[in-house]
């Protein structure tokens, strides 16, 4: 425990001259990835530990405790869940008229190798993406088809088999797919319509997506259709929200045409420092669906708020309460300025009687439950100081910060036993609260260079320490050491570059195979470059997603790390 101790103490010590770091210099946007949760990692803004194009632990470099985002109730999160899953397919349409296509493919496909190699050799896999809004007056209708069968390849077999019995000729409608033959991680078709007149804001939009999830309790693979249907209407400061999901097993085996369905309705009024809100969720499955919601029905009135009551003093948090289910979360935070150096001190506190609430689901097999997913949590609560300062050194920034924290009670899923199926770990269990207080804590050392802002430079170290506590039983121990060396640069005539090298010495990721994942560490390196035209009425990009990538899972049983080419066009009508 000293090794960890001892650098943590000494950054701790730093913390004094401490300032919180600077800005990511690389547009959000910018590295051109599969999915948007795919660019962040690339941007060096994870970790992200990658079981599938669509399935991922999420912990972003800001946050702290060793838990997934997603996996917590907000009625307003930018990532809710589908069936354990992120809803990234599911993502709210485009709000302008770019119309491209995005293509690419894992490097090392039989395709760019077959001239050179007589012999067959693996088949690598690609992603193809189109896209298209045409705007007509206050109105903007759009279309897309997203596909994306990187990190695929190794489980095609096991899913050729699940959903055709091997046989496709005989049954071409279950290949999983929109567009192709390769049993994809995702592969969504959809559109929308959107209206704003300046008073009211309307949207609606539909999507069909294939899908392979894994349930989020024993990690098999469910060949899913999913219908989506999502509306939203936006009134001075009035926002309603309807979401409707119908999702079908597809499959050659007995669960063929089961499903369950999923309906949620939001009511909003944004008051300022106020929102109340109302959300009702109905949830339904066919007996031998392989999820089963454990409430079926959720109704809950709730209130949003945040302010500062003096300039030093902020306050902010989430009341809710509903059929059988209540819950605060709130937070209290203390900032002091000395000599321009800033320190916060934070208390954030939850107490309710439901993890999640929208999320309670059993898993069920053949009649049995094998995985309970219905986490009562009625004790939450963490701490944590934060010291910062940031001084210039010519063109250089230096910012520094240090934050030690302790939690209680954080979840983490509890695996009784595991067996190997479609050549992956599946296990048994139940969430469950990890008792006892976790110790950590995170620095940050970030250097920024800029002679012009044009030309933007970016170094950010990352030292994490787990200093005490139960962390042998939580689902995921962070990298100890995170680099991340950022470069954004605007060249002469629209041409654009941005990098990200990164270095991680690998999270430990647990409950999900017999033995605890460590992850190797390893680099990263990804390069956009993207030309605008036109006065940026056009634009083309090509970008290289790790050529470093060395075939190693970066997730237990999960699919290889490849180098991965990508190119766009976009036109904006």
């Amino acid at each position: 425990m000293v090794n960890r101790i001892l650098p943590a103490a000494l950054l701790l010590a730093a913390g004094a001259f401490a300032q919180a770091p600077a800005g990511d210099p690389i547009p959000a946007d910018f590295l051109l990835a599969e999915t948007p949760w795919s660019a962040a990692r690339a941007a060096g803004r994870g970790p992200f530990a990658i079981a599938s194009a669509s399935e991922q632990m999420t912990r972003g470099a800001g946050d702290l405790l060793p838990v997934s985002a997603d996996a917590l109730f907000a009625p307003f999160g930018a990532a809710p869940s589908l069936f354990g899953a992120a809803r990234g397919l599911f993502a709210p349409g485009p709000r302008d008229s770019l119309t491209g296509v995005i293509v690419g493919n894992e490097v090392g496909d039989q395709l760019w190798q077959e001239i050179g190699h007589k012999a067959r050799i693996e088949n690598r896999t690609p992603t193809t993406q189109a896209f298209g809004a045409l705007p007509l007056g206050r109105a903007l209708l759009w279309g897309e088809l997203r596909q994306v069968d990187h990190w695929s390849s190794k489980y095609v077999s096991a899913r050729s088999g699940r959903a055709t019995n091997g046989n496709w000729e005989d049954d071409i409608d279950k290949l999983h797919s929109w567009f192709g033959e390769n049993y994809p991680d995702f592969s969504a078709l959809g559109g929308g319509y959107r209206w704003n007149d300046g008073t009211l804001e309307a949207d609606v939009q539909f999507r069909g997506a294939w899908w392979w999830p894994l349930s989020p309790g024993s990690l098999r693979e469910i060949p899913l259709f999913v219908n989506a249907l999502q509306t939203e209407l936006r009134f001075s400061k009035w926002i309603l929200r309807t979401q409707y999901y119908d999702a079908e097993i597809r499959s050659a085996d007995s669960l063929d045409g089961e499903r369950a369905s999923i309906g949620e309705f939001l009511l909003s009024y944004d008051a300022g420092a106020w929102r109340p809100w109302i959300l009702v969720r109905v949830d339904d499955a066919s007996d031998r669906f392989v999820l089963q919601p454990g409430r079926g029905q959720v109704a809950l009135a709730g209130v949003d708020h945040g302010f500062r009551p003096l300039p030093f003093l902020r306050l902010a948090g989430s009341h809710w309460a509903g059929n059988g289910v209540w819950g605060v979360n709130d937070t209290l935070e203390l900032e002091q300025r000395v000599d321009g150096h800033l320190f916060s001190e934070a208390v954030f506190l939850r107490l309710s009687n439901r993890l999640n609430p929208l999320e309670e689901w059993t898993e069920v097999e053949n009649g049995e439950t094998v995985a309970d997913l219905s986490h009562s949590s009625t004790w939450q609560q963490y701490g944590l100081r934060t010291l910062w300062s940031s001084a210039p050194f010519g063109p250089f920034r230096l910012s520094l910060s240090s934050t030690p924290w302790v939690a209680l009670d954080l979840p983490a899923f509890e695996s009784s036993a595991y067996k190997w199926r479609d050549s992956r770990w599946t296990r048994r269990g139940r969430e469950r609260t990890v008792e006892g207080a976790l110790w950590g804590a995170q620095q940050r050392l970030v250097v920024d260079f800029s002679r012009c802002p044009c030309r933007l430079w970016q170094l950010e170290v990352v030292q994490e320490s787990d200093i005490a506590g139960p962390w042998s039983g939580m689902d995921l121990t962070p990298a100890d050491w995170r680099v991340a060396l950022r470069h954004f640069s605007k060249l002469p005539g629209g041409l654009e570059l941005g990098a990200a090298l990164l270095y991680t010495t690998g999270a430990v990721i647990r409950n999900r195979s017999p033995e605890p994942f460590e992850e190797d560490p390893h680099p990263e390196l990804n390069v956009t470059l993207r030309q605008r035209l036109f006065g940026d009425r056009a634009q083309v990009w090509f970008s290289l997603l790790n050529p470093l990538a060395d075939d190693k899972p970066l997730y237990p049983d999960g699919p290889e790390d490849r180098f991965r080419a990508l190119g766009g066009v976009a036109v904006r009508i």
